[in-house]
């Protein structure tokens, strides 16, 4: 049985990173490394958020999908900078 959708969610700045692109460098690579367990040629970025409450730690979501090449840090950075400017227009 093949997995079609991989995503992963964590806390950020918990100690072990030192920066936002560490983390979701981190993330990313724990993702791409499941999904060539899993059996997939390469990864797409599917969706991303970046989720900050006030009192709580901010915490990131991604999702991949099967695709060519590998998702990058500066594609969930582009991709959360678009969804943004879409949230702020919709508004």
């Amino acid at each position: 049985m093949r997995t079609s959708l991989r995503f992963v969610t964590a806390d950020v700045f918990t100690g072990q990173y030192k920066d936002r692109q560490t983390f979701i460098a981190s993330m990313l690579g724990r993702l791409q490394v499941a999904a060539l367990q899993d059996g997939w040629i390469g990864t797409q970025l599917y969706d991303a958020d970046w989720i900050e409450k006030k009192g709580e730690p901010p915490m990131a979501v991604i999702a991949l999908r099967p695709g060519e090449g590998a998702a990058t840090v500066a594609d969930v950075r582009q991709y959360l900078v678009d969804k943004k400017k879409a949230e702020r227009k919709a508004a």
